[in-house]
């Protein structure tokens, strides 16, 4: 596969516990989306937070779909690379999606406190790509790898 800088991967595990709630909740057989920055490496939010991986070493664990934007020019590659690694080592933001599925709402907002910096793997993904001027969902608070799939900007690959 060749893989392109921008490029969204899309997997799931299936020996994994987390994964499975995770697609519960969202009603999604992905449960995991990460960016790819070039090099093979990836950009991902985890429950240890957000953090660069190898994409070759990611790959062999999960089944995966690669989604791409074809209308992503070469200084917008460049900015996402840039953009998205300011998100480096915030904590993963795994409650936003339970309070979201049970009660429809985001925490945040109900308590009115500054949150943490806090981001799940799709929000990684949506902002990265809003910060260049593409904006892959409607659900910008809480977007979905089902969001992911239905971006009219977003092709699969494989």
């Amino acid at each position: 596969m060749n893989f392109k800088i921008g490029d969204i991967i899309l997997s799931h595990q299936i020996d994994s516990d987390a994964h499975k709630w995770i697609s519960l909740l969202t009603g999604s057989y992905w449960s995991h989306a990460s960016l790819y920055l070039g090099n093979d490496v990836m950009i991902e939010a985890t429950r240890d937070g957000v953090h660069l991986s190898s994409l070759s070493g990611e790959l062999n664990k999960c089944d995966f779909k690669v989604l791409r934007c074809n209308v992503l020019s070469t200084k917008q590659k460049e900015e996402l690379i840039t953009i998205s690694q300011r998100y480096i080592n915030y904590d993963y933001d795994f409650g936003s999606m339970i309070f979201k599925w049970k009660h429809n709402f985001s925490p945040k907002a109900k308590y009115g406190k500054k949150p943490k910096q806090q981001i799940n793997c799709c929000k990684l993904i949506v902002d990265c790509y809003e910060n260049v001027g593409i904006s892959l969902s409607p659900s910008i608070d809480f977007p979905i790898p089902k969001d992911l799939l239905l971006s009219p900007f977003l092709c699969p690959v494989c």
